[in-house]
């Protein structure tokens, strides 16, 4: 066993200075990038991992109370903050954070008691283990359970950094409770010698996984910039292009049913000119809030332009279509005035299906025609752009 000791100042040092590096890289990250919930608590949590174990290497410089009860609560507190800090940022109930912290001041309790009443190094060893075991697998399944779309591989090795973490210091306990009294705690045995190396590894792999999830969001929204319309959150006109060139990219692609809506909100200039242009994006954010709302996975909406948006339906036919634009307008009329400066919103729509061989340009022309014979007939309402068919158009091999 000797051959394989572990010079624990050496490892609590190592633990102090990757902490404090994280620590100040994650709050310039805050300072200078987009601002993420909840990062600057994690930042301090981190920080708090290493300034506890620096106070327990000072013990018989400082007096026991300091060294050993302030330490070991710091570590306590920093990992327990680190509970709620993921709770924010992965999105999920902090109900569970506050279970958990119900628990320390029992610990708290405990921890002066076994260092000025009762000294026992064993005793304080195990309660500290036992609680980090309960703060990291909770905290791991709040990672892995949280609701924010974040990538995937760096969540699953985030959670995994502390459930392994949780487990061994589950075994820690264990083991400390089937062992005898820990004379001197800096020269103990292999299993506590492992604590800090894995404590190093804790704070190296879960800053890793956070510094990956924040770049993945960070790709994620300048793809949102790129194919989202940051005003109605739907699909702008680039990724309808790169949609209609993939859909049309081979002939078998071209013989599948398809159709497409075209809509925009009726009187738009009129209410942009009565009331503002503030609240004609508010009635833009609430139509297109209710199309996000009725489309399902084979229809995707992209704003067209100003107010005028298009849905297009992979695998429908013409009825379809129709049927979903009813549904979409008697919604639209449902949005309630006071959410709009007292107007009353409606909307007109122009359906078209894609015939064989047609080209786009084609069954977009259509879709266009009969949009605005819906506004000709009297507004609100849904027109079908199959009874205004030109010619179809072959398409060239």
């Amino acid at each position: 066993m000797d051959a394989f000791s572990l010079d624990m100042r050496t490892l609590n040092f190592i633990i102090i200075l990757f902490s404090f590096i994280y620590a100040l890289g994650f709050m310039l990250f805050q300072r200078t990038q987009l601002r993420v919930s909840g990062l600057t608590m994690f930042a301090v949590a981190i920080l708090g991992i290493g300034l506890g174990p620096m106070l327990i290497g000072l013990r018989g410089v400082v007096p026991d109370w300091a060294s050993i009860v302030v330490g070991n609560l710091i570590i306590l507190m920093a990992f327990q903050l680190n509970l709620y800090s993921l709770c924010i940022i992965r999105q999920y109930n902090k109900n569970m954070a506050f279970a958990v912290a119900t628990g320390l001041p029992l610990v708290i309790t405990f921890l002066v008691y076994f260092t000025t009443q009762f000294p026992s190094t064993r005793a304080r060893v195990m309660i500290i283990s036992f609680y980090l075991s309960t703060i990291c697998i909770t905290t791991a399944y709040v990672v892995y359970k949280g609701q924010r779309n974040d990538f995937k591989l760096a969540v699953n090795m985030l959670s995994g950094s502390f459930a392994f973490f949780g487990l061994y210091m589950l075994f820690r306990t264990i083991y400390t409770f089937l062992s005898a009294e820990i004379d001197d705690y800096m020269e103990t045995g292999m299993v506590h010698q492992l604590t800090f190396l894995f404590s190093i590894i804790l704070v190296v792999s879960i800053s890793f996984s956070m510094l990956w999830l924040l770049y993945a969001r960070l790709v994620q929204s300048i793809h949102e910039l790129s194919y989202f319309d940051p005003l109605t959150k739907l699909r702008n006109r680039r990724a309808l292009e790169m949609h209609v060139r993939k859909r049309f990219a081979g002939r078998l692609m071209r013989l599948k049913p398809m159709s497409i809506i075209m809509l925009d909100v009726d009187r738009f200039k009129r209410i942009n000119d009565d009331c503002g242009h503030i609240v004609g994006d508010r009635v833009l954010r609430k139509v297109s809030e209710v199309i996000r709302q009725q489309i399902n996975a084979d229809a995707t909406a992209f704003r067209f332009g100003g107010d005028e948006v298009m849905i297009v339906i992979d695998g429908a036919n013409l009825d379809s279509a129709i049927e979903l634009a009813e549904t979409i307008r008697k919604q639209v009329l449902l949005i309630p005035q006071n959410e709009i400066a007292g107007q009353t919103v409606t909307c007109s729509f122009g359906v078209a299906q894609l015939n064989q061989n047609e080209l786009w340009d084609s069954l977009v022309s259509r879709a266009d025609k009969a949009l605005y014979q819906a506004k000709e007939q009297g507004r609100n309402r849904v027109s079908d752009g199959d009874l205004l068919s030109e010619q179809p158009i072959a398409i060239k091999a």
